[in-house]
């Protein structure tokens, strides 16, 4: 951001937008066979979107809404180093308080929806 505080009603609208996407991510993800577990899941270190259990596997899941996206503003969307360590303190801090079975390995996505409900799914993107 450039230093200006946006209006409170383009905030809200931005809040509403992401937690339409968040929702829908939600659907998508039960229609691969995952089960929602948690939704902005906060720690001292951050928050995640979504986290998802199914298959054997825990997903964390970052959420990013864009009206209008292309790859070549990839680089733009995705989170940055620090945020990426704050998503994956975060995922340690959620396993670190909600044991799983030891089996359960451990992903973190990115899934960029555009105003269409169109999803990119970028898994495991980092870890």
């Amino acid at each position: 951001m450039t230093g200006r505080q946006r209006p409170a009603a383009e905030r809200a609208l931005s809040e509403r937008r992401g937690r339409w996407a968040e929702a829908w991510v939600g659907v998508l993800l039960s229609y691969r066979g995952y089960r929602v577990i948690a939704r902005r899941y906060r720690s001292p270190y951050g928050e995640v979107d979504l986290i998802a259990s199914g298959h054997g596997q825990l997903r964390f899941v970052e959420v990013k809404f864009r009206r209008n996206y292309s790859p070549d503003q990839l680089d733009q969307i995705l989170p940055t180093p620090a945020a990426r360590q704050r998503i994956h303190r975060t995922a340690l801090h959620y396993l670190a308080h909600n044991p799983h079975n030891d089996d359960i390995t451990l992903h973190i996505d990115v899934v960029i929806i555009n105003r269409f409900g169109r999803a990119e799914w970028f898994r495991d993107a980092w870890f």
